[in-house]
């Protein structure tokens, strides 16, 4: 039996090419990489309008004639593969075999001369012969031994660019490859070489110039004006380092620059009066603040394993204020920076380099990966003002940055079509960290203007008039009970008594209604958000059992369905059967009931005096009969004693139905099949209750572990598909009772514990 090769057609190896490098600037960028793979500190682009031809040309190691016939000429084989640290130690950034294709996407005719230590070699294609019906083996290119140096291939040209040829003759003189490219694919106008010139100027981070020097010369440019030069700036309000530790890979060195601040000369009164330590004395001053976090610190458990196969990284990211009111400006002490405009539209967002080199298009503007941290949700999720008390979330247009991987990030990998990174779950515990990383900045920015925002309110004159009015008032109201009470007075008197009456009635009657209705709008703004936190909950707990909740309803349609059947062939016991089953599924309907919408009825938002231990132990009971032994064993242990206390009772239940959910899912997710207990125990106090929580699962995520209180912020979770809002429902709800959450038995015992004290 004969043995037959394949083969491929010419034209289907074009394809492949086509395929990897779709636009023209992708093909320019991917010789640039070319260039600096070669260890060249020079690239030259020049683009000569007189005969519409291109050279591109660098001062690297050039290419022997071996490597151009085992490497250069066979598809998808490349030298960088095995071998990928050049003579100068740059990680070369080609690997997969395509990069000459780029050739093909910008001309039909290409003349390379390539010089090495030893040889110089002439190569000569014509793409334009992958387009017959010629098989891949029958297509060849024409590689010639030449005498020649660039110098000499200039002149043979006989281009009469001055400032080309000089930069030629001084820094093309040794070794270096020289591509001549001639029936260009496209025109090259001034719109396209602006648009060449800037998507250069964003492949490389700031200040590679100073090792790799890129120009783009048409016949009426200047030296100057053909350098490429990366955009960076250092008008920032905070600045953000980070890189994985030289001596623990899975250890993140973190330092926070504060640049925002501008005391004018106030800086001991600000500072005391404001509340901010010796510590913040320093940070003001310029001293980074300094953090190491493990990696599995910075994750959720699902990528704990994940996040320790990334390999080393490192970035900047830079924030800045879009814009700031004067009153603003006054109240937080902010710097005067000016020509902030169309800050996202000049340095793009958050980049990610790869040995150097833009993987595009992380980060490019006015495209759907601008943003592919998805800053711009978090912040709708979370919109509150940087002074408020709930967690402020930065904007995707405030914060840009570059993040610098490398070819030995193996987990890391480029798409083949080098439009990004493959969605690995490498790469979604990377961004994980990022989102971490900035998170603790965002702390940092938050802590700072908060007390620079109570600092102002204490001293601003409009709380002081409030204040001020509020006295009045009570003033007002006392002296006017006084006189009433006064029997025994001149005519005199009574005549400034009437004044006085007067001028205070005329006081009340103007502040009164003013009050009355901020009063009453602040209390329907809070009962609003009280309801909203039930309604919340609702849905935390339908959605977490949802899945129970449709098979419920497939059970009682298939019973139905039965019933139906049943009755045209009047088989009674077959109707019956189902009927106690439909029955049965009802009652499982109405035990969920109970748990959820129950909780948010009319009679459950009235505030009155409750029986707590009734409350809870009721509430307990309609867990354990819902979710059976099977899932979860509720034990609640009662105080047999009577805890009255004041409460909106879905307030209560909304704590109790949190936690409940909370533990059911630590079950669900972690697989637990056997062991889970759920104690719920209350305790009398003075005034008011204590409730100890615990169960038998698997406890805190390692992320919360040092810090547990993390939990209660907003949108913070564990849970492999939670939102977030469950224990900050919860801590908002105690807060409203002046109560509090003791978390420090987490981590310390098995399982989750928590005590609750309502006051």
């Amino acid at each position: 039996m004969a043995k037959v090769p394949f083969d491929v057609d010419s034209y289907t190896a074009r394809l492949i090419g086509r395929e990897n490098v779709s636009k023209l600037e992708g093909a320019i960028i991917e010789l640039v990489k070319n260039a600096y793979d070669a260890d060249a500190t020079k690239c030259l682009i020049y683009y000569d309008d007189l005969n519409n031809s291109l050279i591109i040309a660098d001062n690297g190691c050039g290419m022997s004639e071996k490597i151009i016939k085992d490497n250069w000429m066979t598809i998808g084989r490349s030298s960088k593969k095995e071998i990928f640290v050049s003579n100068k130690g740059r990680v070369q950034t080609g690997a997969k075999g395509i990069g000459r294709f780029a050739l093909d996407r910008i001309a039909s005719k290409v003349h390379m001369l390539t010089i090495n230590n030893s040889e110089s070699i002439e190569w000569i294609i014509n793409w334009e012969d992958f387009s017959s019906n010629k098989k891949l083996s029958e297509t060849y290119a024409e590689i010639n031994e030449s005498s020649e140096d660039i110098s000499d291939f200039w002149r043979i040209l006989n281009k009469n660019n001055v400032i080309v040829k000089k930069v030629i003759d001084e820094d093309f003189t040794n070794t270096g490859t020289f591509f001549y490219l001639t029936d260009l694919r496209e025109h090259w106008n001034e719109k396209l070489i602006n648009k060449i010139r800037k998507s250069l100027a964003t492949i490389i981070p700031p200040n590679m110039e100073e090792i790799f020097q890129i120009s783009l010369y048409t016949n009426s440019s200047s030296e100057n004006e053909a350098q490429i030069v990366s955009h960076h700036e250092e008008s920032y309000d905070y600045k953000i380092n980070f890189a994985t530790s030289k001596e623990n890979k899975n250890l993140m060195e973190i330092e926070i620059i504060r640049n925002e601040f501008d005391f004018r000369g106030d800086e001991k009164y600000v500072l005391k009066e404001a509340g901010f330590t010796k510590n913040d004395e320093k940070y003001f001053s310029g001293t980074p603040i300094l953090s190491n976090k493990i990696l599995s610190e910075l994750v959720n458990e699902v990528h704990e394993v994940p996040v320790t196969e990334i390999g080393e990284f490192n970035g900047t990211f830079y924030f800045f204020k879009n814009s700031a009111t004067q009153n603003d400006t006054q109240k937080f002490y902010y710097k005067d920076f000016l020509s902030r405009k169309k800050m996202s539209e000049k340095f793009g967002g958050i980049k990610i380099y790869r040995d150097n080199f833009w993987i595009r298009p992380y980060g490019e503007f006015e495209t759907s990966s601008y943003d592919w941290l998805l800053l711009a949700n978090r912040k709708n999720q979370s919109p509150a003002a940087v002074s408020s008390s709930s967690k402020w979330k930065v904007n995707s247009q405030q914060i840009y940055g570059h993040i610098y991987i490398s070819r030995l990030n193996l987990h890391l990998e480029d798409q083949s079509n080098r439009e990004g990174i493959v969605e690995s779950v490498q790469f979604s515990a990377f961004k994980e960290v990022l989102l971490s990383i900035i998170e603790l900045f965002e702390n940092d920015r938050q802590y700072v203007l908060r007390k620079l925002k109570n600092l102002y309110d204490r001293k601003n004159e409009a709380a002081k008039l409030e204040l001020e009015l509020k006295e009045q008032i009570k003033e007002a109201e006392k002296k006017e009970a006084e006189k009433k009470s006064k029997r025994n007075v001149n005519t005199e008197n009574k005549t400034d008594d009437l004044g006085i009456r007067n001028e205070h009635k005329l006081l009340l009657d103007k502040v009164r209604p003013v009050v009355a209705k901020k009063e009453s709008e602040i209390e329907e703004l809070t009962n609003e958000v009280k309801m909203l936190r039930a309604m919340a909950t609702t849905g935390i707990t339908i959605n977490t059992y949802f899945h129970e909740i449709s098979t419920l309803v497939n059970d009682i349609h298939e019973e139905i369905y039965e019933i139906k059947e049943a009755a045209i062939e009047n088989d009674m016991d077959t109707i019956k059967i189902s009927a106690d089953k439909a029955y049965s599924y009802k009652e499982k309907f109405e035990q969920w009931y109970e748990v959820t919408i129950k909780s948010v009825k009319s009679d459950k938002r009235k505030r009155t005096v409750w029986e707590i231990q009734d409350l809870i132990g009721n509430l307990c009971e309609s867990w354990g009969k819902s979710l059976g032994n099977e899932r979860a064993r509720i034990e609640f242990i009662d105080p047999y004693e009577s805890i009255k206390y004041r409460c909106f009772p879905f307030e209560i239940e909304s704590v109790i139905n949190n936690l409940i959910s909370n533990s059911i899912s630590a079950f669900e997710d972690n697989r637990q099949t056997h062991n889970r207990n759920i104690k719920i125990e209350l305790q009398r106090l003075n005034k008011g209750f204590k409730m100890i929580y615990s169960d038998k699962g698997p406890g805190l995520p390692n992320k919360f572990k040092d810090n547990p209180r993390k939990i209660l912020e907003p949108l913070k979770t564990g849970k492999i598909e939670g939102t977030g809002l469950g224990m900050w429902i919860i801590d908002s709800i105690v807060k409203d009772y002046k109560g509090s959450i003791d978390l420090s038995k987490c981590g310390k015992q098995k399982g989750f514990y928590v005590e609750i004290n309502f006051e």
